[in-house]
């Protein structure tokens, strides 16, 4: 993903606008598709073809099956639309009002100084024994050492329905492979300012396998130990010692 300087703050904005219309259309079609998988796939027209006894009896099953998804898409596929495509707009409109901008309810703590969440250490100390703890489990994916090489890279895991992916490694809501960031780059998904990595480590990334934090395992200043500490691992602070 390049740089695009060389536009101007309307073009890049139009350009935001559309991106957000692919993601809501994305969105909608995904619900779509889901409501349509309850009752028409092909597993389960192979399923009702396996008890047809003759020729006959499958091409009956198989007229039946269409006729079935003709009256589905008039009747009742109109009114799914309408209703996915509203949740879909509020939580867009939603995400758009200022009272919900996720903002920490503390500054950011000095990175070599005392750390707010456990003041006998320095703030990147205590990121990295939160980066090493089996309560926020980062080194799971990310790895000791922050080169995206934790132990959920080299395991096969499980999709939502329980079965297994064929490949090993963390995989996207979509089911597409994913590689777990290396933060020794100092390079980050979502932007590279502190708000920018609190907010990801807080809220999580939608649609793939890093979860949420805040509220729930960490507590705000807990979340910027942890961004100090990955800005350690990325080259920042070179002489600190956490």
């Amino acid at each position: 993903m390049p740089a695009f300087q060389l536009l101007g703050n309307h073009e890049i904005a139009t350009l935001v606008e559309y991106t957000k219309y692919l993601s809501m259309r994305g969105e909608i079609e995904r619900g779509l598709c889901i409501e349509a998988e309850i009752d028409f796939t092909q597993s389960l027209l192979d399923e009702e073809l396996s008890h047809a006894k003759s020729a006959q009896q499958k091409k009956e099953v198989q007229k039946e099956f269409q006729e079935e998804i003709q009256d589905f898409l008039k009747s009742d596929f109109p009114e799914i639309v309408q209703e996915i495509s509203l949740s879909v707009a509020e939580s867009w409109i939603k995400a758009d009002d200022p009272e919900n901008v996720l903002m920490p309810t503390v500054k950011q703590t000095n990175p070599l100084g005392p750390s707010q969440a456990n003041p006998d250490v320095s703030s990147l100390a205590n990121g990295k024994m939160l980066y090493l703890s089996t309560s926020a489990q980062c080194v799971s994916c990310h790895g000791k050492t922050g080169k995206g090489d934790g132990d959920q890279t080299t395991q096969f895991q499980k999709r939502p329905d329980g079965t297994k992916y064929e490949k090993v490694g963390l995989h996207d809501t979509w089911g597409l492979p994913v590689t777990p960031r290396d933060l020794t780059y100092g390079v980050f998904c979502g932007g590279r300012e502190p708000i920018d990595l609190f907010r990801r480590i807080s809220a999580g990334v939608k649609g793939t396998p890093m979860p949420a934090f805040g509220g729930k395992g960490l507590n705000d200043e807990q979340i910027w130990d942890l961004v100090n500490y990955i800005y350690y691992l990325g080259g920042e602070y070179p002489n600190a010692k956490p």
